[in-house]
């Protein structure tokens, strides 16, 4: 079906199918689809009180299926084209500081020693971190933190939601 794609990205995309652009569109022929529907649907989902992130993925989704019906002959335009909600702006990204990172390391590694082996990426900043070590900074993190991070690992991304620790 969906050669190279992760399958989280694929259940992802199953999920905005099935759960909302079905049920709101899916009564509309798909020859009949105009950008007005679409339109209609993503006032409804912002009113709803749906993430503008997650709104701009979902019609993403349904751009891409109608792109791929364009391309095969099946539909004679996209009605998805252009975007309906414009792809929002990226977060910006603060990085950690040694002392912040340091502090993360002293506490996974009480946790569970297994982090430390998966995060040897950020590993380098804790040799500069000052006299102090990682063991002064610890206090500043608390367990509940280490263990909301130790719990997304087994979601396969081995990436976390962007909190601050």
């Amino acid at each position: 079906m969906a050669s190279g794609l992760r399958p989280a990205t694929v259940a992802r995309y199953r999920a905005y199918v099935l759960d909302d652009l079905i049920p709101a569109l899916g009564a509309i022929k798909l020859d009949a689809l105009r950008s007005g529907d679409l339109i209609a649907f993503a006032e409804s989902q912002q009113h709803a009180g749906r993430g503008r992130v997650t709104l701009h993925r979902c019609l993403r989704t349904l751009s891409s299926a109608l792109s791929h019906a364009v391309h095969t002959g099946r539909l004679a335009h996209n009605p998805a084209v252009p975007s309906i909600v414009p792809r929002p702006p990226a977060t910006p990204v603060e990085p950690w500081s040694a002392q912040e990172t340091a502090a993360f390391l002293a506490c996974a590694r009480r946790a569970e020693p297994y982090v430390i082996e998966r995060l040897d990426a950020i590993a380098g900043a804790v040799h500069g971190g000052g006299a102090a070590g990682p063991e002064a900074a610890a206090g500043a993190i608390s367990e509940q933190v280490i263990q909301r991070f130790l719990n997304r690992r087994d979601l396969g991304s081995g990436r976390s939601s962007g909190g601050h620790w």
